[in-house]
Formats: structure tokens, sequence, C-alpha cells
């Protein structure tokens, strides 16, 4: 069994094992927040677009942080910044798409917000370690 600070297997030692790791604990929280749309008798549209923004945005940024480890720092902070924009309208993109197919939009919001809270929550506990 690997630790908890990403020190187990050697996949796991490596920044892109650890970004996949963190990948993996948001999808359990992805489950999480169906089963709380399924308690809440939202529609599967709804649903959806709420896990699929939500999952979007944490992919976005974990490959962020991936690609940017591998440029110089001027390099990676260009290229975080184009990930922020990116970021951006993948969310803009599903409230369009919401609002579009009549879904409930604020509920896709709440869960964008719900999952950045669990990836600061997963990277924090999870101790993101960087080996040059």
């Amino acid at each position: 069994m690997a630790a908890r600070n990403g020190t187990g297997a050697p996949e796991e030692r490596t920044l892109h094992g650890q970004l996949v790791r963190l990948f993996r604990r948001q999808l359990v929280t992805a489950a999480v927040l169906a089963g709380i749309f399924l308690l809440l008798r939202d529609s599967w549209l709804t649903m959806l677009l709420s896990l699929g923004a939500g999952l979007c945005d944490t992919f976005l940024f974990l490959h962020g942080i991936d690609r940017g480890m591998q440029k110089t720092p001027a390099g990676a902070a260009a290229h975080m910044r184009w990930v922020m924009f990116e970021r951006i309208a993948g969310l803009l993109l599903f409230a369009a798409a919401a609002v579009l197919l009549k879904a409930r939009v604020e509920r896709v919001f709440i869960a964008y917000l719900a999952f950045y809270v669990c990836l600061v929550v997963h990277m924090a506990t999870l101790g993101i370690h960087i080996k040059k």
C-alpha cells in the first residue's frame, strides 16, 4: 500500500503519478456528487453537465501543472495563464449548454466549486512532492 504523501510505488513518486492519483481522488468526488444529485432528484442532464464541468476543470488544471513543470519558469507562467483561460472557457461552455438545454445552471456552478474545493483539499492531504 502506498504512503499518503505520494512516496509509495515508483510510478507514484513522479509528479505525473501524483497528479494521476489526484485525478483518481477527484473521480471519487464525482461519484459522491452524483449520489448527492440522485438524492436531490435532479435531472440527469444537470448532473452530467455539473460533473462534466468539474472533471473537465480538474483535468485541465492537473494537465496544466504537468506540462508547466516541463518548461522554464517564464514558460510555465505563460502556460498556466493560458490554462486559466481554458478553464474559464470550459466552465462558460458548460454553463451555456445548461442554459440552452434548460438545465439548472446554479447546480453546475455549485458542483464546479465543490470540485475545486475538493481538489485543493486533496492536494493538501496528498502533499505533492516535486523531485528534480
